[in-house]
């Protein structure tokens, strides 16, 4: 960030010195937050409030709702002194802003006002629209080295951080000022991007895999294919940790894979050394994890170097049993030295690729090379749509095409209700789904599907067989065995 600053057309002097005002008050914004711990519960509003006044030298935050031009009512605020002195604050701050408030649109950073008195205030709209929620800061000089737009920001971002009745922490409040510090002004000094980073391997530490199953749809020998490792953050944090990970650039990314590679090997293999040969129903165990990972990671020597480690160790994973979740895109000139880097890692270790979030038939007319994919994801969002004949379509293109095909083609966000039923899918061809019918991510591996999913898919199978139209030349085989890809489901169990 601030390193590549002489060559960033985002950096002026005027937005560094803006990020250097609020290098010191953003640092300060964690010890002010974490010495107020524990909070009470239901209190994690006044909790933060605190900490925005501490870090910005305010005297009072509050925030308000606006039902009509003259009532507000007011949700949360930071200590005060008496009741009386809150109403006189917020009754001025509300008589000097009020009517800007009331508009459709506001700068990023808010309204500020001063009264003849030198008193601050600051008001920062917390929801969009007319009316909504607001931030109001009351205070002698509300940080007036830094421009308002980016105290603003800071200001909005810390208070919207715990959204939802979020675990308190600290990290995580300072962390979303600093990526919305940076997502605002484009640049910051060096000194802050090694802060951030620090405390992201901080928060990195709270992440943990969990596995989603996909489901090898079959009347007769249904079974979970394979697991999805997807990160949970042990509070909730994931989202964000992806989020900052796209704001502050590859390293960031790889620290991200890195870990969650190494966290969801570990796991996974902790579980399958205990794990029966066979199943409760009798069926083969299944063999076979997919980790997601960002494809600009697969660039880095330390994130392939870690990979091969993990396979190559003793007691490490098979690469017959691992495939690599590719997310995200990296530059056309980068498209080479990728394909290049997966064949190899395959070539070498014998690790998978899926090829994830196909949206379009023409994504599916671009063969992926050689890469010969392990599953062919179609997009949750497919199967989000009200339309039937459009998912459909897709589904069918999916089964016609040759590197994908019935036997690698996965339609996820799959919950067995319109657009697409299991019926859809015998009907069709489709062997493999994973979403909400399946089952939600979970720590532990599913090892099997239960007895009312099997229950489920037999009815299914029989209802498309019973069907008049079915068993003519080129119906889908609902019972037969076909084997699955090797190191994976079936054939390599």
């Amino acid at each position: 960030m601030g390193a590549e600053r002489d060559t960033d057309p985002g950096w002026t002097p005027d937005r560094d010195a803006a990020a250097r005002a609020l290098a010191r008050p953003i640092e300060r914004l964690r010890n002010a937050l974490e010495w107020q711990l524990p909070a009470k519960p239901g209190r994690t509003d006044r909790w933060l409030l605190n900490g925005v006044v501490e870090m910005l030298g305010a005297e009072l935050a509050f925030t308000c709702r606006n039902h009509s031009r003259d009532r507000w009512e007011l949700h949360a605020h930071s200590d005060v002194a008496d009741p009386e002195t809150l109403e006189d604050a917020a009754g001025r701050a509300l008589l000097r802003l009020g009517d800007l408030v009331r508009g459709e649109d506001a700068p990023a950073g808010g309204w500020r006002a001063t009264a003849p008195d030198g008193t601050e205030t600051m008001a920062v709209r917390l929801t969009p629209g007319t009316g909504g929620d607001w931030l109001f800061l009351v205070g002698g000089a509300i940080r007036g080295d830094a421009p308002a737009e980016p105290v603003g920001v800071v200001a909005r971002a810390v208070v919207l951080s715990h959204a939802g009745g979020r675990h308190p922490s600290p990290v995580r409040a300072q962390g979303a000022a600093w990526d919305a510090l940076l997502g605002h002004l484009g640049t910051v000094p060096t000194e802050m991007y090694e802060a951030r980073r620090a405390a992201y391997v901080e928060q990195l530490s709270g992440l943990v895999p969990v596995f989603m199953p996909v489901l090898y749809v079959h009347r007769e020998r249904p079974g979970i294919d394979g697991w999805e490792a997807v990160p949970h953050g042990a509070r909730g944090d994931a989202a964000d940790l992806y989020a900052a990970a796209r704001l502050w650039g590859p390293e960031f990314l790889r620290l991200l894979d890195r870990r969650l590679l190494h966290c969801a090997i570990r796991d996974y293999l902790a579980q399958v050394r205990d794990a029966p040969h066979t199943t409760g129903h009798g069926l083969p165990m299944p063999r076979g994890l997919t980790v997601d990972v960002h494809a600009a990671s697969l660039l880095a020597d330390e994130v392939t170097g870690q990979l091969e480690g993990l396979i190559r160790r003793p007691g490490g994973i098979r690469g017959t049993e691992l495939a690599l979740e590719v997310t995200g895109l990296c530059g056309p000139e980068d498209q080479a030295d990728m394909r290049r880097r997966i064949t190899g890692l395959r070539d070498r270790l014998g690790v998978g690729i899926v090829v994830d979030a196909v949206r379009t038939r023409e994504e599916l007319a671009s063969p992926p090379g050689d890469l010969d994919p392990t599953y062919v994801k179609l997009d949750e969002w497919l199967t989000g749509r009200h339309r039937h004949d459009a998912v459909t379509a897709m589904v069918q293109t999916a089964m016609a095409t040759p590197w994908a095909g019935p036997e690698r083609t996965v339609v996820t966000g799959f919950a067995d209700q319109p657009p697409f039923q299991l019926e859809d899918a015998f009907a069709l061809g489709v062997r493999l789904v994973q979403g909400e019918f399946v089952g939600e991510a979970t720590r532990e591996l599913r090892l099997e599907p239960t007895d009312s999913q099997l229950a489920r898919i037999q009815r299914a199978a029989d209802r498309v067989r019973l069907r008049p139209a079915s068993g003519g030349p080129g119906a889908p085989d609902i019972t037969g065995h076909t084997d699955r890809i090797p190191g994976f489901g079936r054939a390599g169990a």
